[in-house]
């Protein structure tokens, strides 16, 4: 097995193939919606009106902004802990709280097992990104193993 090289803290891992969806789609969606506005007949027998045009733009923001919660996920370490962002909430953790990463055969996306026995989703390693999911879980629980045997 290839030793794992430890990252300098801070570090931050995000996912690759869930940024790129989720930002490529907003783009689409909210030029696609801007796109219909203008293209949209203005006169002759099936008419828009302004504020149609402009309800059907306004409705690509909205879809836009929560298809870019896909981009934001993240985790970043520091010497203190991780703070583990997810789609729409953020935890702040001790290394004393994180007991280990946990790749549950059939998830998704990886997550922490905690000293009070409850577990979280880490988002931010995401199985779909294949190597550089590996990798990022090897870094993130070779820091946890470290952190955990020097007591913080």
């Amino acid at each position: 097995m290839t030793e794992i090289v430890l990252p300098t803290l801070p570090h931050t891992w995000r996912p690759l193939f869930g940024r790129v969806v989720g930002i490529a789609m907003a783009v689409f969606m909210l030029g696609g919606a801007i796109l219909l506005a203008v293209v949209l007949p203005g006169s002759g027998t099936v008419a828009y009106h302004p504020l149609d045009r402009a309800g059907i733009a306004a409705l690509g923001v909205p879809i836009a902004a929560v298809l870019l919660l896909l981009a934001r996920p993240k985790l970043m370490a520091d010497v203190d802990g991780v703070t583990v962002v997810n789609l729409v909430r953020r935890r702040r953790l001790a290394w004393s709280e994180v007991v280990s990463v946990d790749l549950a055969v059939t998830a998704s996306w990886a997550s922490f097992d905690l000293a009070d026995g409850t577990s979280l989703p880490v988002l931010a390693l995401q199985t779909v990104d294949g190597k550089r999911f590996r990798r990022g879980v090897a870094e993130i629980s070779a820091l946890v193993e470290r952190r955990t045997d020097s007591g913080g």
